[in-house]
Order: C-alpha cells, then structure tokens, then sequence
C-alpha cells in the first residue's frame, strides 16, 4: 500500500496568528503520523542538486578511494560506510541480516574550543573529507547551516504547539550533536531476502530528522497496526519525522515513528536510490523528559540527551561487520 504523508507549508507570513496555524499543522501530522512533507522550507533547490551531483560523484569512486575516507575508530559515525557494513535494527536489538546501503557522514565544523565541545568530544569527532572532491566541505556545511535554521523554525512551531514560549527549545539546541548522512542505495537485480533491507526498521534517534531524496521510492512508514506503508514521493518538499528524544520531550504526544528502506513496489531490477538525512538530536547535557504542561502517555525516566544517544550508537556500532571486499 502507498500513503500520503500530510503536505506541511511552513512559509511564515509574520504574524503570530500565522505561526500558530503553521504549529497546529505540524502538530497535527507529527502526532498522527510521525511524518510530514513540509513545502516552502527555504532551502534551495540549487543547494540540494549540487550535494546530489557531488555525492554521486563520490559513491561513483572506485572502492578503494572511497575507504581512504573511513574512520579507523569503529565507533565514529564519520566519513565513509561500506555496503554491507551496518544494520539499521541493531540499535533496537533487532537481528537483521546487513543492510545493502553505503554512506557518507559528516558534521559540523570547526568545532570551538570550550568546555562544552571538549566535555562532549564525542559526538563531535572530526570529518573525513573524500581527497578527490574538494568542494564538497563548501557544500555541506551550507547545507548544514541551512538545515540548523529550518529545524530552529520547526522546533519553535512545536513550542507553540504546546502552550509554551515560540524560543522555549532554543537553549537547549544551540549546541546540537547533528550532523548529515547521505545513503546509497544500489541498483539490485533481485528481490531482498525475508531479513534482509536496504535500511532496516528503526525510529530516529533525536529531535527531528530532514529527509530529501531523489524520487525513488522505498521509504515505508509503521502504521498503527503495524503494516507497512509506502511513503508517495512529494517533488520538492522535505520530508520531516520525530525522532525518540522529542517524541519523549511531548510524552509521547509526538509519534517516533518505525520506518524502513526497501525496494519499490513492483519486480526486479530495482534502480539505485540516494538520500541525504540531517540528523538533529539537542544539546548533549539536554534533560530528556517531557515538557512543563505534558500530559505523558506513559512513564519516561529522565536522561541526558548524550548518554541516550550514545546508548544507540553502541549498539548500532557494535553491529559493524568486518572489511570490505567488493560492492
């Protein structure tokens, strides 16, 4: 079955009254769904196609150059991620067969030099730029910058939405652990096995995931009984989802949806698919519990916004398999 997302337009108009219809709608399509395209989003359209061109440049270097850019920590999310590498379900102790995706990842930069950054190095580890494509650091953070004032927008329509401050989320996302992966998906001449994914089941770990494609299908969504979705492509929109961290700031008000990456409905072959995710997720000494006038669905034992996003990466790190040999 294929779905609609709820199609979000978050050009702000100026007036509070604006705002506050802008918060009802994204209020409504995160609580229902977890999901929504949001159109009018600000980020251009030249900026997108020049990261795609860039990045399918990069996927298109032969092996060997694209694992010159490889972390050697296995626990940094960094640089460049083999086919076959990870598994999207490990995070949430699923046992999956490796997911059939390769990807690039990086973050902000240059990191300042205070306690802060210093306290939590870790979820700022150092980028891994591919030699052969040197104007792709320009891009990126371009994007990222563009990206950090979307979710600044989105986030203060979800302040409104509960009855708070427009500015209430911003103390605690003006340092954010984020950062972006763009996702590979090869072409496959055959349908996937039973356990086997291009990007396995899991929730976003964080505030809010930005999600832009390039129209091939295969993102599913979790409906409420636990079938799976197609999600219907929207031409130019951004795809926004909850990620567990915001979804507990709301008592569980806002849904972290399950979503998965397969092939597109139909037979073999499948064509290749790329995605670029900005992963957002608060400041790392952030509370994590909901919010002042939260009602919550169920009970949430508070924690540090850095030690439940390293409780995923270990496991999801830990799930790494061995080097890679071909593609």
């Amino acid at each position: 079955m294929t779905i609609d997302v709820p199609v979000v337009d978050i050009r702000e108009v100026g007036r509070l009254q604006g705002r506050r219809a802008i918060a009802a709608n994204v209020d409504r399509a995160l609580h229902e769904h977890g999901f929504m395209a949001i159109v009018n989003h600000g980020i251009s359209v030249r900026l997108i196609e020049a990261l795609y061109s860039t990045m399918d440049q990069f996927f298109a270097l032969p092996l060997e150059e694209k694992l010159a850019a490889s972390p050697s920590d296995p626990n940094s999310p960094r640089g460049y991620t083999y086919v076959g590498a990870t598994t999207q379900a490990s995070a949430h102790g699923e046992a999956t067969e490796p997911d059939l995706v390769e990807t690039f990842n990086a973050g902000l930069e240059p990191i300042p030099d205070t306690a802060y950054y210093r306290e939590a190095a870790e979820f700022f580890a150092p980028n891994l730029w591919p030699a052969a494509l040197p104007v792709l650091p320009d891009l990126w953070h371009e994007y990222l910058g563009v990206a950090q004032q979307l979710t600044g927008r989105i986030m203060s329509a979800m302040a409104l939405s509960l009855g708070l401050d427009d500015d209430w989320f911003t103390a605690v996302i003006d340092k954010p652990m984020a950062s972006m992966t763009v996702n590979r998906y090869p072409a496959l001449a055959d349908d996937l096995g039973v356990s086997q994914f291009r990007g396995g089941p899991h929730t976003d770990y964080g505030t809010i995931t930005l999600l832009t494609t390039d129209g091939v299908p295969g993102l599913q969504l979790q409906d409420a009984d636990g079938n799976w979705d197609h999600v219907r492509h929207v031409p130019g929109a951004i795809y926004v989802n909850t990620g567990d961290m915001l979804s507990t700031w709301s008592g569980g008000h806002w849904r972290s949806t399950w979503h998965q990456v397969v092939t597109p409905p139909g037979t073999p072959p499948y064509p290749a698919r790329t995605s670029m995710a900005y992963f957002h997720s608060p400041n790392a000494d952030a509370l994590i519990s909901p919010l002042p006038g939260v009602e919550p669905a169920e009970r949430y034992e508070p924690v540090r916004a850095g030690t439940y996003l390293r409780s995923k990466l270990d496991r999801y790190h830990t799930a790494r398999t061995g080097s890679a040999t071909s593609e």
